[in-house]
């Protein structure tokens, strides 16, 4: 039996499965982002990125097979209207406009150089437009800017 995805309201104590709300199942989820209006669900397997409303309610996918290449962490900056797609297969991060889906950038490629990745997971984002990627095969964190410019690492 498969869940999919659940939103836990703990305000009025219950679960809500979104993806029977939605009636579509992600193969694979892995990660979710959140901003003020909507869930972003990775789902690695599908080779997507769902956007659910708080509801529960499928407003749309990132599915572009161009530039979305098994995704697994996802991140959403609502002002800066920019979703980020880590893409464990791909080797990169893609920067999308989270409205039209259009690529505004790819950051990264498969590699050991700082800026390169072997396996990425994980995405979080900073204050100062920057955001930190867990680069798994490469034991290491890498921390970029919103331009994709490489900072620095951690761990090695």
């Amino acid at each position: 039996m498969r869940l999919g995805v659940l939103k836990f309201d703990f305000a009025h104590k219950k679960i809500v499965n979104i993806s029977r709300v939605a009636d579509y199942f992600p193969k694979n989820p892995v990660a979710v982002a959140v901003d003020s209006h909507f869930l972003y669900v990775s789902d690695s397997v599908g080779n997507r990125v769902i956007v659910y409303d708080k509801a529960g309610h499928l407003i749309k996918m990132f599915a572009d097979k161009r530039f979305i290449d098994w995704p697994v962490g996802v991140a959403i900056d609502e002002k800066a209207g920019l979703l980020f797609i880590v893409n464990g297969h791909g080797n990169d991060v893609v920067v999308l406009n989270s409205a039209s889906g259009k690529l505004v950038r790819t950051i990264g490629k498969r590699g050991i150089e700082p800026g390169q990745f072997n396996y990425p997971t994980y995405i979080t984002l900073l204050s100062g437009r920057r955001f930190v990627v867990v680069d798994t095969g490469n034991f290491r964190v890498q921390l970029f800017n919103y331009k994709g410019k490489f900072l620095r690492t951690f761990g090695k």
